[in-house]
């Protein structure tokens, strides 16, 4: 599928936005398939590069789970939902070899606390990388955000 998305918005008069699902990640127990989940995930986004081509250097892809794990197992040998989850950006188009979050490390605690809105590193791909103003972000298309303050500096520089 994600060849297919790289295809498609590698074309000119493609489409400039995917939205992909890549599901399986629910790990109650102890046969969760973690590995098998990263693996795909990994040759899926490296098909989607592949796919792009030279339109892989203006693309900025957003890797976002929808909720976070537990650090405990459980009595099945996997773990519950937990509060914060994992998001990363990657491509051509992006200012990579950062982490824009605070790591307050996982002793005593039941699960990785959120530090970081989602919602701020959403807002700021939407802004830097399809040139949305903040406005219609926080009125459209993620209401009640106003008090998040979208994260800066998400898009790569041209050096000329």
């Amino acid at each position: 599928r994600m060849g297919a998305a790289g295809r498609a918005l590698a074309r000119t008069d493609g489409p400039r936005l995917a939205a992909l699902a890549l599901d399986g990640w629910d790990a109650h127990s102890r046969d969760s398939r973690l590995g098998a989940r990263l693996r795909s995930l990994d040759a899926g986004l490296g098909a989607l590069e592949r796919a792009l081509g030279p339109a892989f250097g203006e693309t900025a892809v957003l890797v976002l789970g929808d909720f976070g794990r537990g650090l405990a197992l459980n009595a099945f040998g996997g773990t519950d939902h937990g509060a914060g989850t994992v998001a990363f950006l990657a491509g051509g188009a992006t200012a990579g070899g950062a982490i824009r979050a605070d790591w307050p490390g996982l002793a005593g605690r039941p699960s990785l606390p959120v530090t970081t809105d989602v919602r701020a590193l959403i807002k700021g791909v939407l802004h830097a990388h399809l040139g949305l103003p903040e406005g219609v972000i926080e009125d459209d298309l993620l209401p009640g955000s106003r008090s998040v303050r979208m994260l800066e500096g998400l898009r790569r520089v041209s050096v000329a």
